[in-house]
């Protein structure tokens, strides 16, 4: 009969190995979400958006999402697969229980490490946060946990935890069936980690029948009349004036859907910048500024269009436009806007520019372009004055990109 020590082993071993299954699982599946958003083959939001702050999409679609041509959600279901098959051999029957933990314990602690850096960059850099990566490092820190307070070691052992040598009798007592097994699985793992993206797209492709017209489709855009839009002097502009890709995005600070549009178009010019033109026009969809509307289904995106066109006569308006999409909830009242716009007005310029009639005249002009061109939704994006009719994700944009160079390059 085991006694409570053992007991407490057992139990200790199976939320070690069962921290490192749901690791591994959870990067598996975002893995799959990786390779639908960034193949074009996502139909609809992942499951685990959760509004501004929590927009797994975002984060997949970003420049951190790869590292080494290998997406990062492959290198995290390796890892834990590591540390799930560290757990098998580090039984608390096996001989090399004490060594083989401390492998596992230092092994966590780097993942660990390299998990801050991922999570501080989703923090400052991206300004959102991927759900379902977060959970990823609440399991490794949970295997870290329990690995040491597996790790059977000496009070003189503890202050060489991580950095003191391991015994080699402790991995050398392992069989070599076992090693073999570790090696095999290790290798079968991450060769069917690889593969699993190029299976994923080809189950999404489209039928033979799909295919022909999706063909179809892009050859008739292709060969739709390029004719950029007018771009004046007060619209915010990043790029060159001229690249071969201009993309004119009619927006409003209220919409959703303009909110993960941004970030799409901004990693999207940020990995081609001498290419890309990326103009923004207001198109609020708030009857206080936009005749077409009878009531305003945004009932701020025309105050937020006004202090935009005042942001960027303080050339702030880059700055402006990421605030307004990655801070505000949309349920704040005007004066705790004025607040948080403190790095751009004192809260009477704000409220001067609010009450500005020539504020509106920009807006105008784009709203007045916006109806000529027929705009009926936001974000409503042209490239090269040719209306992108799909919904918008990086691989449907690469592919209209692409169509739109091969056109120049002849």
């Amino acid at each position: 009969m085991e006694n409570a020590s053992e007991k407490k082993l057992r139990w200790l071993h199976r939320l070690q190995w069962f921290s490192a299954l749901a690791g591994t699982g959870l990067s598996l599946y975002l893995l799959v979400q990786h390779t639908r958003v960034k193949s074009g083959i996502q139909a609809g939001p992942s499951i685990c958006n959760a509004g501004q702050y929590l927009n797994c999409d975002a984060v997949d679609a970003s420049r951190y999402s790869v590292l080494f041509g290998i997406p990062l959600a492959a290198w995290g279901a390796l890892f834990c697969f590591l540390l799930l098959l560290g757990s098998w051999l580090a039984r608390p029957s096996s001989p090399s229980f004490a060594g083989l933990q401390k492998w596992c314990a230092r092994l966590s602690a780097f993942g660990l490490f390299v998990e801050l850096i991922l999570f501080l960059v989703q923090i400052f850099d991206l300004k959102t946060i991927c759900l379902f990566c977060v959970g990823t490092y609440v399991f490794n820190f949970a295997y870290f946990t329990f690995t040491s307070l597996l790790a059977p070691v000496t009070v003189g052992e503890k202050r060489r935890f991580f950095t003191g040598p391991l015994k080699r009798q402790a991995s050398l007592t392992l069989s070599k069936g076992k090693w073999a097994i570790a090696i095999l699985s290790v290798v079968a793992f991450a060769a069917g980690t690889l593969a699993l993206p190029e299976w994923i797209e080809n189950r999404g492709k489209l039928t033979e029948q799909q295919q022909k017209q999706l063909t179809l489709f892009f050859e008739e855009w292709k060969n739709l009349p390029s004719k950029p839009l007018p771009v004046q002097p007060e619209d915010a502009s990043q790029g060159k004036s001229g690249a071969p890709l201009q993309l004119v995005v009619f927006s409003d600070f209220q919409c959703p859907h303009c909110r993960r549009a941004a970030t799409i178009l901004e990693d999207f010019r940020q990995a081609r910048p001498d290419k890309v033109q990326l103009v923004f026009k207001n198109y609020p969809l708030d009857a206080a500024c936009n005749s077409t509307l009878t009531r305003s289904n945004h009932d701020k995106a025309c105050g937020l269009a006004r202090l935009g066109v005042c942001a960027g006569r303080k050339n702030a308006f880059w700055e402006y436009h990421d605030f307004v999409f990655e801070k505000l909830r949309g349920d704040e009242n005007w004066n705790e806007i004025f607040k948080s716009l403190s790095f751009v007005f004192t809260a009477d310029e704000a409220a001067k520019c609010m009450n500005d009639p020539k504020t509106l005249e920009p807006i105008h002009r784009d709203l007045e372009l916006g109806q000529a061109l027929q705009v009926g939704y936001t974000p409503s994006i042209y490239l090269n004055g040719k209306l992108v009719p799909l919904a918008l994700n990086p691989g449907i944009l690469e592919k209209f990109a692409a169509l739109e160079l091969e056109k120049l390059s002849k």
